[in-house]
This record gives structure tokens, sequence and C-alpha cells, in this order.
């Protein structure tokens, strides 16, 4: 019987070919962003563990053991992430149930597997609380945590295996360099059902791209942070400089992708402009409105810089910046924001909502300013 992992599954989803690359020809990878949050997540699962084990809700003399008594220099960035978890979270013992726990369960013909960061569970009101460590950023909409194939995959293994009394379950992404909690509820029943059709829809997916031995590429905003840059054959297309006629080559060969690509974007601009956003791996195509800021009286705007103790530099700052640093410099009619043009680009999709959002805040406050 076939062992599918939610880590092979993700993956997968994420790109067929680094999939291939890691499950299939056994390929390490190897990108800095990689091994950073592996020993995130290592660390701060090992500190909860004892936590949990010790009964203590926390532990600042095994948190610097374990910054301390590394066998390698810890980055900044690793020991920033563990400091802001530990000021950031307390255990109580009395209700987890699971850490770091390895659980599997038998779906149609294959065995799903994962490891439970961290689960707790209260009897009386039969409400599961299932928690995933994440050591990136917090740019995901609500949506993407009510639909995230880990925490659905952790609270299909707790209910089938520990808890089939839960009615309730509460999802939490936990990002933890940020002290940033993402969560959702669903209900039990619905979320154990809802997760094995979209398990049996993925493996039957995977089954197929094994058997016919296709896994294609699918290039975007993950391919900078890829573990399997050095073997993937999207980059191998890219050619390598020997020699002067090699970088005339590939100069050729930029100047028609570069011509292609204006034309291209012409072509979906023109559509955005009729029929709305497009929408292609987490980045969104669209027109965005474009912020100048004019200074039309620099020398006031110096002395008020002196006053505070501000270099000129300060005002490189947006709207929202240049209102929170010095206030009233727009009203006073020292600053000019001019909104009247707009660009055609792609934005990551969280970034878009904030766009919009400040859009209609901005707009709410000269309505009432009027």
């Amino acid at each position: 019987m076939e062992k599918l992992s939610k880590s092979k599954i993700e993956l997968f989803k994420q790109c067929p070919a680094a999939f291939k690359f890691r499950y299939i020809d056994k390929y390490p990878p190897v990108t800095e962003v990689f091994f950073i949050g592996r020993e995130i997540h290592r660390l701060v699962a090992e500190y909860a563990k004892h936590c949990v084990e010790t009964k203590n809700r926390t532990d600042l003399d095994f948190a610097n053991e374990l910054i301390n008594d590394s066998p390698e220099p810890l980055d900044d960035r690793i020991k920033d992430a563990l400091k802001e978890f530990i000021s950031s979270h307390l255990f109580i013992h009395e209700r987890i149930v699971a850490v770091e726990e390895k659980l599997q369960a038998k779906i149609g013909k294959y065995i799903f597997e994962g490891v439970v960061d961290i689960a707790e569970y209260s009897e009386a009101e039969e409400v599961l609380i299932v928690t995933d460590y994440k050591s990136g950023f917090p740019n995901i909409t609500q949506k993407q945590v009510e639909e995230d194939f880990s925490l659905s995959g952790y609270s299909f293994l707790l209910v089938v295996s520990k808890f089939p009394t839960a009615t309730h379950i509460v999802k939490r992404l936990d990002f933890v360099s940020r002290g940033d909690i993402r969560e959702a509820e669903c209900e039990a029943e619905t979320e154990i059902v809802r997760f094995k059709r979209r398990f049996l829809a993925a493996a039957k997916t995977i089954e197929e791209a094994e058997k016919k031995k296709e896994f294609h590429t699918n290039p975007g905003k993950s391919c900078a942070t890829c573990g399997f840059n050095t073997v993937c054959y999207y980059k191998a297309k890219i050619k390598k400089i020997h020699s002067v006629k090699d970088a005339v080559e590939i100069g050729k060969e930029l100047t028609v992708l570069n011509a292609r690509r204006t034309a291209l974007k012409n072509l979906l601009s023109s559509y955005c402009e009729k029929a709305g956003a497009v929408e292609v791996n987490n980045l969104i195509w669209d027109w965005y409105i474009q912020e100048k800021t004019k200074y039309l009286d620099k020398e006031k705007i110096f002395k008020l810089l002196k006053k505070k103790g501000m270099l000129w530099e300060a005002l490189t700052f947006n709207k929202k910046k240049i209102e929170k640093e010095l206030p009233g410099l727009i009203k006073k009619g020292l600053v000019k924001i001019d909104t009247s043009t707009s660009k055609f680009e792609a934005k990551v999709k969280k970034e878009k909502e904030k766009i919009e959002n400040d859009t209609n805040a901005n707009s709410d406050n000269r309505n009432n300013e009027e």
C-alpha cells in the first residue's frame, strides 16, 4: 500500500518537477531558505516538546541552551525567530495532546501520514485545536488559511486516530518568526469528508504523472527559493557564457524576449482593462494606481525636518509614511500626492488586497474632510 505524506502532495501541487527531483530522483534541497526554515522548525519543535514534557509554560534557560549549545553557529534569523517564539508563546500542557507526533491513516488504497506540530483538545467542548508552525511570512488570505492542505490533513489524522468525538476544529497557522497566528474554524465531520476528497484527487493526479513519467515545471514565485535550481530542466535551458559569441547570442535572445514580453503585456493589459484582473500563481496582473510625491515647498519642509532631527531622505516615504512622520504636511500644501496615473503590473495577492483597503480608507477620509 503506497504511503503519501502531506509534504509530497504539497510539493507536487507546487511543482511536479520539484516533486520528481526530491522523491523520485532523491536530490537533496540545497537552498539557504530551506535550511533556515528547517532549522527554525526543529528548534521551535524541540523547545515546545521540552516545555510540554517538563510541564513548564516557558523555559528561558532551556531556550538559551538551544541557542548556545548548537553544534554550528546559528544564523541571526534563526535566533530571532526562536526568541520571538519564546516571548509570544506559553504552553498550557493540560490541554496539549500531541507535540511532533507522527500519525498515519488509511484512505482508499493509500496510507496518508504526517507529523503534527502541536495539538490541543477540550473534551468538555469537543474542540480540537491543530497548529502548524511556519517559518515564513504571513502573506496569505483568510481563504488560504481555511483551505490549507497541511492543517486539513493533520486535523483528519487526529480525528480519525485519536479524537473521534471531536465535533469542532480550530485550524491555526503559527508564523513563529513574526508572532502572528492566523486561524479558521470548521465542523469536524465536514472537514474529514472534504479532506478525503481532496487527498484522493491529489493522489490520483500524482499516480497518473508517475505512470506517464510526466513531471512538468511550474515556473512562478516559488522558483526564487526552490531547492532544485541546479537540476531544474526549466533553468537548464538558460545558456552559460563561454565566449563573446555566446554573449552576443544571449543579447539577441534578450532583445527578442523583451519584445515578446512587451507584446504579451500589452495584450494582457488590454484584456484586464476591459474584463478585470487575472490571477496566476498567487500573482495578480492588473492596473494599479501610482503614487507620485511632489514636494511643493522644499525650503519649509527642510526646516520642519531639521526641527525633528530628520534627513531629507526621509521624504522618499509614501503617503502613509509621510502622514505618520510629519502629520499635516499634505494639508498644509507642502506636499502633493499625485494618483492620476496607473501602471499595469503583477502584485502578490496579499499586497493587492492591502492596496485596495488603503485606497478605500483614503477615499473615506477624503469624503469626511469634504
